[in-house]
């Protein structure tokens, strides 16, 4: 892809997807993760078509928890993943048990934080979330 594509406050689209496979943590091949990272680039065009600023989450933050969902079952926009081979399909279930597991700690380190007495605006900002976002988490939402 030769031009960036801005989507809402991500500046650069590809760089943004192929982020959320790196920290995956699952290994691919070159043609294997170019395949997932257009896939996820497609996704996060047409989420994008739908985000909605006024629920106060960054569409960046929004679109991370989206695009994980994505990579399997096409939660983005109904569409089927990527194809690939078997061992693709193995690696997508790990990392998304992994951004699973990832999505557990950070809601508990919110509410830890919360609960040692830290303001929900300063969980807020120190962890690039919206003050909606964080509330919702601290009260159970």
């Amino acid at each position: 892809m030769a031009e960036r594509l801005c989507l809402h406050d991500i500046d650069d689209t590809v760089a943004f997807c192929g982020a959320i496979v790196g920290r995956s943590g699952i290994e691919l091949s070159h043609y294997e993760r170019e395949d997932l990272v257009a896939h996820l680039v497609g996704e996060a065009w047409i989420i994008s078509t739908k985000y909605d600023e006024s629920v106060g989450v960054a569409f960046s933050a929004w679109a991370t928890l989206t695009l994980s969902g994505a990579w399997s079952t096409g939660n983005g926009s109904g569409s089927a993943a990527p194809p690939g081979s078997s061992r693709t399909a193995a690696a997508v279930r790990e990392a998304e048990e992994h951004l699973k597991q990832q999505r557990e700690e950070l809601r508990e380190a919110v509410i830890y934080a919360h609960r040692e007495g830290v303001p929900i605006a300063r969980i807020a900002r120190e962890a690039g979330l919206s003050r909606q976002y964080v509330s919702g988490i601290v009260h159970g939402r």
